[in-house]
């Protein structure tokens, strides 16, 4: 959020306790991060228990869910100013409260990243990929990705220490992210199970259902 002084959403909204308007938003944020929640950790939890699920991209699409649902604990921050009538907080302290789901926000980039370079080198050089040895292929791609994340989370925390005390925000991810949507939205080109629903037909039955659930709990966060 800009300085507070000469942003209009702020002066409309900082004297008004509570704010039906933030309210209502936040709610919808709130239900859509519950479900959310829920999806993302039945998709751990289908990885984890089936047997089947232990290829690498039931274990990057776990991954991935992992990210969403540490970053999707960070709307409740929204949740609680807009019922509470506090409307705005301090961006620094709203950086400080946020800094874990921001991780999961900023590791949700090179999640997908990989998940569907993974494919690609799956289909396009199966007997290559067939080779790796996936443990250590497997955790250096979550150490990459879990380091992104801090720096991503690190870096907007930062950016809160140098605007000193002239931001205020709702806590909302949105004004976190105003410099970093592009890769968001140009990685999530590499989806899986589009490609593979078309031409491939590589996945399993189990592979299917895991990638079905995947792609529902992500149309639920669009």
């Amino acid at each position: 959020m800009n300085d507070t002084t000469n942003n209009t959403f702020y002066l409309a909204f900082k004297d008004v306790h509570p704010s039906w308007s933030l309210i209502g938003c936040a709610l919808i944020y709130g239900i859509i991060a519950i479900f959310g929640i829920i999806f993302n950790f039945s998709v751990i939890v289908v990885t984890y228990l089936t047997k089947s699920f232990r290829g690498t991209v039931n274990y990057l699409l776990a991954l991935y869910s992992l990210f969403e649902l540490v970053h999707q604990l960070g709307h409740f921050l929204l949740v609680y100013n807009a019922f509470s009538g506090q409307n705005f907080i301090e961006y620094r302290l709203a950086a400080m409260i946020l800094f874990i789901p921001l991780i999961g926000l900023g590791g949700i980039v090179p999640a997908m990243f990989f998940t569907g370079i993974d494919r690609l080198i799956g289909i396009a050089f199966s007997e290559f990929h067939d080779k790796l040895k996936k443990r250590l292929y497997l955790a250096l791609l979550t150490v990459v990705s879990v380091s992104y994340g801090f720096c991503f989370s690190a870096s907007e925390y930062q950016n809160a220490i140098n605007d000193g005390d002239q931001q205020m925000t709702t806590g909302s991810f949105l004004d976190f992210t105003k410099r970093q949507t592009d890769p968001f939205y140009i990685l999530r080109a590499l989806s899986i199970g589009r490609h593979s629903k078309r031409r491939f037909h590589l996945c399993s039955n189990e592979l299917q259902i895991q990638i079905k659930l995947f792609h529902c709990r992500m149309c639920l966060l669009q």
